[in-house]
């Protein structure tokens, strides 16, 4: 067997690990806000989407957040419900849903970002910045050999 080949399979155990390991950090701040990581992502997108002034809809949603549709529908409905986005049918195609975030979908997001910025702070801090970019750079390269 290929080093090479070894070692790329060990580097995305690890990925993974690190990622369901940061999830589940992730779940202990977000029950006090009573919201889901989907629904995280979904919030900081559609901000996103706000400061740049372009309009969102639920296909750009599914697609952002790699989820069926009928699973997005659902999410926006609660986060409807709850107060914190607004979704309204398009005028010329009734099909289409355009989706923005409301005061209170902002005023929720803003503390858990901040607990999200604390825990990265704490968990990284013996991390130089050098190292942090030098991972991203080959995090990048494997992103790009797998498109």
């Amino acid at each position: 067997m290929d080093i090479k080949v070894d070692l790329i399979r060990s580097i995305y155990l690890e990925i993974r690990e690190i990622h369901r390991l940061y999830n589940k950090q992730s779940r202990k701040v977000l029950v006090d806000y009573d919201i889901t990581m989907p629904q995280l992502y979904v919030l900081r997108y559609l901000l996103e989407m706000e400061q740049a002034q372009k309009q969102v809809t639920i296909t750009d949603l599914i697609l952002k957040v790699d989820c069926s549709p009928s699973s997005m529908s659902i999410m926006i409905q609660r986060l409807e419900q709850e107060g914190m986005v607004n979704a309204v049918r398009g005028i010329k195609d009734r099909r289409e849903v355009f989706v923005t975030i409301t005061e209170k979908g902002k005023q929720i997001l803003y503390p858990v970002e901040l607990s999200a910025e604390q825990f990265i702070e704490e968990r990284y801090k013996d991390i130089e910045s050098s190292e942090l970019q030098a991972l991203y750079t080959s995090l990048q390269k494997f992103k790009q050999s797998i498109e």
